[in-house]
């Protein structure tokens, strides 16, 4: 089951449909999404069945992955994995079969990877991590819980992308940096040193812009 009929979820569909065209893996039951507009359409053949509550409904074998986050909502995946419950054994890990991941790399629970990442050896990802194609994930990299790294970003070795935190297509990160929990870094930046949490940064070299924890901002719920 796919939580969340937006973009990503879409984006679920196709690896698993490519999944299972190598080796027969998974059976997609639908979407559950709360917008009231997409209940009951077909999304990228598959329908959506209601809104995520309707999961007590599901057969206990049933898996999910969650696809609910953005870069201004990148808190949503942990708050709907923790209100439902969902435990690593309830979550299905998607691995493109396009992806080349080391045999020394690991990858935690509810994670998915598009076609065309790079994940190298020493690599840890943790649990409900989104890799979209063509990312690298350099030599003993740490990706920690609900971290979104957007397409064709590269992130080099011994660096730590923090809980929560969003890596904006085609951003570069040098080695050995630490990406601050739930911050966010812009399409394009290029990272020279350390972000802080709850911060965003653009340019080349990434400049801080502002706080993302300001009063009023959802992100002050995590």
């Amino acid at each position: 089951m796919i939580i969340g009929a937006a973009n990503d979820g879409e984006l679920a569909v196709d690896v698993i449909e490519d999944i299972n065209k190598v080796k027969p893996s998974f059976r997609i039951e639908g979407f559950l999404d709360d917008d009231p507009g997409k209940q009951g359409r077909i999304v990228n053949g598959h329908p959506v069945l209601g809104p995520i509550a309707h999961h007590v409904n599901l057969p206990a074998h049933t898996k999910f992955v969650v696809t609910v986050a953005s870069a201004k909502r990148s808190h949503q995946t942990k708050q709907v994995v923790e209100s439902l419950g969902l435990g690593p054994e309830k979550l299905a890990t998607l691995v493109h079969p396009q992806a080349t991941v080391s045999r020394s790399a690991t990858i935690g629970a509810g994670c998915i990877i598009l076609a065309g990442v790079r994940i190298n050896s020493r690599v840890r990802i943790g649990n409900c991590v989104l890799v979209e194609g063509n990312a690298w994930l350099g030599v003993g990299t740490e990706v920690r819980d609900y971290v979104l790294v957007t397409h064709d970003a590269s992130i080099s070795g011994d660096s730590v992308l923090e809980e929560g935190s969003y890596l904006g297509a085609n951003c570069s990160v040098i080695g050995r940096t630490r990406v601050g929990a739930w911050s966010v870094v812009g399409m394009g930046a290029v990272v020279l040193r350390d972000v802080p949490a709850r911060t965003t940064v653009v340019g080349n070299p990434a400049r801080q812009i502002g706080p993302i924890n300001a009063p009023g901002n959802s992100m002050t719920q995590c």
